[in-house]
């Protein structure tokens, strides 16, 4: 009798900049399953720098935190402004 193999999805995250319309953009993170988007926040609707500023903030926040803490965990914990 052959072991069937575990197979595990990848949990990742992804950090990007969205329009809102009118001018006005916004950080965005999405945490992502396997190749499925589970779960998406996004923040405040304001100017286009302040939106990249956020999420290059999201991103070095995650990246000092990556060998700790798991993507799903930094995801339900992080607060998006």
């Amino acid at each position: 009798m052959t072991k069937a193999k575990e197979v595990s999805e990848v949990i990742t995250l992804a950090f990007r900049v969205k329009s809102q319309g009118s001018n006005l953009f916004s950080a965005e993170i999405l945490l992502i399953k396997g190749d499925t988007i589970v779960d998406r926040r996004e923040g405040v609707g304001t100017l286009l720098g302040h939106a990249i500023a956020a999420s290059e903030d999201l991103m070095a926040g995650f990246a000092l935190n990556s060998i700790e803490t798991k993507p799903e965990e930094y995801f339900a914990n992080v607060m998006v402004i």
